[in-house]
């Protein structure tokens, strides 16, 4: 019973809030027989107006704000209308099936200036095209290319980029 009564409170707590009145005269509005949800809701529904959706969408559409809210505020709204002058057509895009770039271009360019050696340790002075000389040794990088080996006998070091191994000798 005390369930019963609970409910019957919290419908006539909803009824009051919904309606807008007081609570004893919500109690006073309820029907003593009352007993489901769904009367209750019913009872409810009916101190509610229904709406006209397509005028409240075009309410809530009308004060929906700006028509792009990235724009900022302080900035004229600019069309390719408004430009002062015609932009200039697109540059034609060339043939991409042109023949792909040597990915051991930079490594085919490097000269070999010198080798030396001290004690176990072997270096290599090597320049290249628009690059500072440098000293390397086996296992250092040389802008793209990593020095895989020197051999003082040979006279030559050992290079490797994009997948390649190019040999280089002592220029003279």
């Amino acid at each position: 019973m005390s369930r019963k009564l609970s409910w019957l409170a919290g419908s006539v707590s909803l009824l009051a809030i919904v309606a807008g009145i007081s609570w004893s005269e919500a109690v006073a509005q309820t029907p003593s027989g009352s007993s489901s949800l769904l009367e209750s809701t019913r009872a409810a529904s009916d101190l509610i107006p229904p709406l006209d959706v397509e005028i409240e969408t075009d309410r809530a559409l009308s004060s929906a704000g700006r028509e792009d809210p990235f724009v900022p505020l302080n900035t004229p709204s600019t069309s390719t209308s408004d430009l002062p002058f015609e932009l200039p057509p697109l540059p034609p895009i060339d043939d991409v099936a042109a023949e792909p770039a040597d990915p051991a271009a930079f490594s085919r360019g490097i000269r070999v200036k010198g080798l030396i050696q001290i004690g176990n340790d072997t270096f290599a002075v090597l320049e290249a095209d628009g690059v500072v000389s440098e000293v390397v040794r086996a296992g250092d990088r040389f802008e793209s290319a990593r020095v895989a080996s020197i051999s003082v006998n040979s006279r030559q070091v050992v290079f490797e980029e994009g997948g390649e191994t190019i040999v280089a000798s002592v220029v003279q």
